[in-house]
């Protein structure tokens, strides 16, 4: 019996039309129009970030790991947009991160309550 194996066609996903936003961050300039710089990921899924994210959770711990699928989600600019806030909370960091994770395995919604990438309980 012959089996044909898939053929998987490389494509640029990060430059996909189709986004999710994670975050938006509003800064206000006294005198103008506040200026708001939104972040987003492609909507579809990416099975090799899912494995990527599934590795690292297994070496490294699910903290790591949702650190790792941030930045490559967001891109080290996002990233570090994200970190260098001083606003940000953890609980925004961890909408995001439930957020991302989601849109990563393939599901549209993020995860139930209290599911949560980076082993925090709520």
């Amino acid at each position: 019996m012959s089996v044909t194996p898939p053929v998987i066609r490389h494509e640029v996903w990060g430059d996909a039309a189709e986004r999710v936003h994670l975050f938006s961050i509003v800064r206000s300039v006294e005198g103008a129009e506040d200026s708001v710089v939104e972040y987003s990921m492609p909507k579809a899924e990416n099975g090799g970030l899912a494995l990527g994210y599934l590795k690292r959770a297994r070496h490294e711990g699910e903290d790591l790991a949702g650190s790792w699928l941030l930045e490559e989600v967001l891109g080290e600019a996002g990233y570090d947009a994200l970190a260098g806030e001083p606003g940000v909370t953890l609980a925004t960091i961890r909408q995001v991160a439930k957020a991302a994770t989601a849109v990563a395995f393939g599901r549209t919604i993020p995860e139930p309550e209290g599911a949560d990438p980076f082993g925090q309980a709520q």
